[in-house]
């Protein structure tokens, strides 16, 4: 996942807006009532959502390669059964949309 700041940079290095910065500067100016610091990246993510994703990540793994079953994802990742099939089933979605 790129930060905003990157984001932004290779719109400008790709010449797609000049003051992009700027518009963006104002824009979040206007929105939120405080300008942006070198350093403060706007809407950042928690740790805890990096640390979920290779939970599940490590998880989807682990049952493809057949190393636990459905019902010890769902322990180690705090799902009930049905949430995991529903977890299990966008998986498959995401990987048949990826091979399109």
């Amino acid at each position: 996942m790129a930060s905003n700041k990157a984001v932004i940079y290779r719109l400008v290095e790709q010449r797609v807006d000049p003051k992009i910065w700027e518009s963006f500067a104002v824009e979040y100016r206007k929105q939120y009532g405080q300008s942006l610091k070198e350093n403060k990246e706007p809407n950042p993510l928690d740790p805890l959502d990096f640390v979920e994703d290779r939970l599940s990540a490590l998880a989807k793994e682990a049952l493809e390669k057949e190393l636990i079953s459905v019902s010890r994802a769902a322990e180690i990742l705090g799902f009930s059964i049905e949430q995991m099939r529903d977890r299990i089933n966008s998986w498959s979605l995401v990987n048949e949309s990826a091979s399109v």
